[in-house]
């Protein structure tokens, strides 16, 4: 199954599964790491792009059951 990804592929793969499988080290390098690595106008920016993502995500999923009697609740007053 991995013989069609690449080197780069691999490693990448390799160093997310153990972000994955290790809170101590996915903390670390999250709260830490990360900004040394990309810089802080990258990660301002990775969060504004996950924002949206998000945000056009829950526009595009049906009202939770929650949001439904709030809405059905705010139209009987």
């Amino acid at each position: 199954m991995l013989d069609h990804l690449s080197s780069g592929q691999q490693q990448f793969r390799s160093f997310f599964l153990r972000l994955i499988a290790n809170a101590d080290r996915r903390h670390e390098y999250l709260t830490v790491r990360y900004d040394l690595e990309y810089g802080t106008e990258f990660a301002a920016r990775t969060k504004e792009l996950m924002r949206r993502f998000v945000s056009s995500v829950n526009n595009l999923l049906p009202a939770s059951a929650i949001d439904r009697v709030i809405l059905s609740n705010d139209s009987q007053m």
